[in-house]
């Protein structure tokens, strides 16, 4: 019963090792495609952080019901909205581009407003708030 387990397995491999150059071609023209596709992949490097905020304080939780702003506004909101105002987000595009302080105000406004408009933000619902910023560029 071994023995023509054994012969079977020696046959199948014989038949396959006539057909060994067309097993290499193919092999070989799909590495080639793999790797020419990962390397036309553009580089990018992203960055992101994770703050705390609690959606319940106790101001909220005294104010529930009471308050004329509705529900989605709280803890996570004022951060969102503190984290990316204009005056925090110039700074940033003041470290990231040292010659942002020669740019006139237009274009000190046009830079902060897109890099405003690349951060995205994620609300877990849990009280964490993700901040992400993707771009090609590894200063940034």
């Amino acid at each position: 019963m071994v023995g023509l387990v054994f012969s079977l397995i020696y046959n199948e491999a014989r038949r396959i090792w006539c057909y060994r150059w067309i097993l290499v071609a193919t092999t070989t023209v799909i590495f080639l495609a793999a790797a020419l596709y990962i390397f036309s992949i553009p580089k990018t490097y992203e960055a992101w952080g994770q703050i705390f905020a609690p959606k319940h304080t106790p101001l909220t939780q005294a104010t529930e019901g009471v308050s004329l702003v509705g529900q989605g506004y709280g803890n996570p909101y004022v951060s969102q909205k503190t984290m990316l105002n204009d005056e925090n987000l110039e700074k940033v595009v003041n470290k990231i581009n040292p010659a942002a302080g020669a740019m006139s105000q237009q274009a000190r406004e046009s830079a902060i407003g897109a890099l405003r408009g690349s951060i995205k933000i994620e609300d877990g619902g849990d009280g964490f708030l993700e901040f992400r910023y993707v771009d090609q560029d590894p200063v940034k």
